[in-house]
């Protein structure tokens, strides 16, 4: 497959609001506006899953001539997300064996083994932090290669993605009136992170996919460089749009379709723009590198993150004066961005690259000619 240098770019702006969420977390006394934005950083998560189903259907039509398509695909996605989330597993639950041995469970540990725990509104986002998004895209992977062979233009994603936009609409008020769970803020954030909800979002995805590589809207694929310099004015004016509504999301009760989804609109409108043009402020090493790694940091950034905050706690304890909230948010977020890169440099190469080389290792022997 070839690279899309913006693919990798919008992989790393994904990651970097996932941070920006949970930095903002731990800082307190941020300006309600800023705070606003900061906490739309978690919106980077239905980023991936929007990249996560372009690059499926990206993958799929580019090796639908395989003589096994459907196990090589099955194959490919369980290495790519198992060498590395199993060793985050292991890591945490020992973590968690230790510090919190009553809250260990063996069941809770098999769920998200089995990548089943989404399902679940007690385990949705226990033991890994963060791994309801891993679970909602593994289940999703069990549908994609159906969907490809029914999904086959544009207008039948938009078909797609509506019908699972209504549905959601229609059942998200009946299951939140239930009593099936007592605790209100378990049922609402099972609610929402659970993979119905989403559907949706992996639908932009696809409709992506087909505006890149049926619309006609972009010219070839794109490279950062060899830019095609007549889809600069028309992919300036997307982007202005794009971080228009990125920008203003976060404010206002306004919104009457789920915020979740108008920014997943936004994205589909981001994407498109570099897709067309790869403006250098967004399609650079920086961003790209940033979304090589993004799964690692995706895994690694809560430890990182503790560490950072006990250490900035400690220091701003020791000094004369205060820091102001937003100087604290900024530089919590450099420390774990800079900490979250050299952990996820070493993951990457040692876990993900040799889980990923291990995948394609198992597909071409079975390619292999009998003796």
């Amino acid at each position: 497959m070839k690279k899309l240098p913006y693919i990798d770019s919008l992989r790393g702006i994904a990651v970097l609001g996932v941070l920006l969420v949970h930095v903002n977390q731990h800082v307190e006394g941020l300006p309600s506006w800023l705070d606003a934005i900061a906490k739309q950083g978690a919106r980077g998560v239905q980023l991936f899953f929007i990249v996560s189903a372009f690059t499926l259907f990206l993958s799929m039509q580019q090796r639908r001539q395989e003589s096994r398509p459907l196990v090589n695909f099955f194959i490919r996605r369980f290495f790519r997300i198992a060498p590395l989330f199993y060793t985050a597993i292991a890591f945490y639950a020992i973590q968690q064996a230790i510090a919190e041995p009553e809250t260990f469970s063996v069941p809770q540990l098999l769920s998200v083994l089995t990548f089943t725990n989404s399902w679940n509104p007690f385990w949705v986002n226990g033991l890994v932090p963060g791994c309801w998004s891993i679970s909602v895209e593994v289940m999703f992977y069990g549908v994609v290669p159906l969907l490809f062979q029914k999904i086959r233009n544009l207008q039948q994603s938009v078909g797609f993605t509506s019908l699972m936009l209504v549905m959601s609409l229609m059942t998200f008020p009946i299951m939140r009136k239930l009593d099936w769970i007592v605790d209100e803020a378990v049922r609402e954030e099972f609610l929402f992170y659970w993979l119905p909800n989403q559907v949706a979002i992996f639908g932009l995805g696809f409709m992506l996919y087909f505006i890149v590589f049926q619309s006609g809207w972009v010219k070839g694929v794109q490279s950062s460089e060899n830019p095609h310099l007549s889809q600069q004015a028309p992919a300036s004016l997307l982007l202005a749009i794009a971080l228009f509504l990125i920008v203003i999301l976060p404010f206002g009760s306004y919104v009457y379709l789920p915020r979740h989804f108008m920014y997943g609109v936004a994205f589909v409108m981001l994407a498109t723009a570099l897709a067309m043009y790869p403006f250098r402020w967004l399609v650079n090493p920086f961003w790209c590198y940033l979304g090589r790694i993004s799964f690692s940091a995706y895994l690694s950034h809560f430890v990182v993150l503790a560490a950072a905050d006990a250490g900035l706690k400690a220091g701003l304890a020791a000094l004369p004066f205060g820091m102001p909230a937003i100087a604290q948010l900024f530089l919590l977020l450099s420390l774990t961005l800079v900490g979250t890169c050299l952990i996820s440099e070493v993951t990457f190469r040692w876990i993900e690259v040799p889980g990923q080389r291990l995948g394609k290792s198992i597909i071409g022997s079975s390619l292999a000619p009998s003796p």
